[in-house]
């Protein structure tokens, strides 16, 4: 038997609606809803303005009180509409700075921002993430490459090269984005294995004491995946024998830079990640 307090409830029904502070104006003609049952009344004026994709037509709506649901949560609608409707003075006349503004907040609100179109939040998202290209690299490269910013692509994808590989596998998660990566790593694995090679073929520890450490440190890098994507071979450390006959070079020091310059003609013979034909 049901209980009194529970008498002529209905369990299943969803929770009331509730409509954001920040866009409940009675006179708005539009009604969305957020993933998490808020409403935020917006003026389509301002939506056929700021956005390409969230332009709701007049014959759309078949009544005043029609909601149209959205897949995002609130907390990431809340941003996103501030770019849409016009800021007062109560905001100081500014929309979201997203210079502070947390990845799991940011990525969401660029991805919306390119979903619906809205303009001003694209731009300024976008803007951000130059900024946070050796923080996020593979988060930046799932979003250029799936909205097309190839620019920003080309520079993001040089600091992915040096991730796990188990990570990379698991985080470029748009589709072809992880056979181009391959590709692109493919090319960066054969400058780094032209080293090895020409490391291989200089065999002189006798006038050099310090080459067998250089060349043993570039192959643990390489077999690691833990360089960097400039490839340098360490050589400023001075060579015991060449300070012996009061000299501060010794062959070493030339094939070094040999080695790295050829190193260096293979890095800029890569092609850019978005020329990597699939």
């Amino acid at each position: 038997m049901s209980s009194p307090s529970s008498a002529g409830r209905d369990d299943s029904a969803p929770p009331p609606l509730k409509i954001c502070p920040a866009f409940c104006d009675a006179n708005a003609d539009i009604t969305f809803k957020s993933s998490d049952a808020v409403l935020f009344k917006i003026h389509s004026k301002y939506l056929a303005a700021t956005s390409g994709g969230l332009q709701v037509p007049a014959n759309f709506l078949t009544s005043p009180d029609e909601v149209i649901p959205l897949e995002e949560p609130s907390e990431i609608l809340i941003l996103l509409f501030q770019f849409i409707h016009p800021r007062t003075e109560v905001n100081n006349f500014r929309q979201p700075l997203v210079m502070n503004m947390k990845p799991d907040i940011l990525f969401p609100l660029a991805e919306a921002a390119e979903k619906y179109q809205v303009f001003g939040a694209m731009n300024t998202c976008i803007t951000r993430f130059y900024q946070l290209i050796k923080q996020y690299p593979l988060e930046i490269l799932n979003h250029t490459y799936r909205h097309g910013y190839f620019d920003l692509a080309n520079q993001v994808a040089i600091e992915t090269i040096s991730k796990p590989l188990d990570e990379i596998v698991r985080r470029l998660t748009h589709p072809g984005l992880l056979q181009r990566w391959v590709l692109y790593y493919d090319h960066w694995r054969k400058v780094a294995i032209a080293g090895i090679t020409s490391c291989n073929e200089w065999h002189n520890p006798v006038e050099c004491s310090i080459w067998p450490t250089i060349k043993t440190n570039y192959l643990a890098a390489v077999i690691k995946n833990s360089w960097d994507h400039n490839y340098v071979l360490d050589h400023e450390k001075p060579c015991v024998h060449s300070l012996a006959f009061g000299t501060t070079t010794c062959k070493r020091t030339h094939y070094v830079k040999t080695i790295q310059d050829q190193i260096a003609l293979g890095i800029r013979n890569i092609p850019e990640f978005s020329d990597i034909v699939v």
